[in-house]
């Protein structure tokens, strides 16, 4: 809950339906979630921080440092971008069950 409670430290920035949502879940046990919820819980916290963080990266993207990256770092095919992307995300042998491979 240290992201999601009211005025914690590491508080991250949501609506308050979901928030309450967190509480109720994590707070109160008011729900009971199979795998597949808990695989995609926190979904909504995800979409908001990178909707949240996006004008800054074109902001970031657009200005003199990142062009200076660009000019002073070795290209980079797009196989190997895709490749990089790809290690990242979990790899999964069953489509019905995504949490098969997660320690839940």
């Amino acid at each position: 809950l240290k992201y999601v409670r009211t005025a914690s430290e590491w508080e991250i920035n949501i609506d308050y339906h979901n928030r309450n949502r967190y509480k109720d879940i994590f707070e109160n046990g008011e729900f009971e979630l199979g795998k597949n919820e808990l695989y995609s819980l926190f979904d909504p916290c995800v979409s908001h921080m990178i909707a949240l963080i996006a004008a800054a990266f074109t902001r970031f993207k657009n200005g003199r440092q990142y062009q200076m990256i660009q000019a002073y770092s070795p290209p980079v095919s797009p196989r190997a971008k895709l490749g990089s992307i790809m290690s990242f995300i979990p790899k999964i042998s069953n489509a019905n069950s995504p949490s098969e491979n997660m320690n839940i």
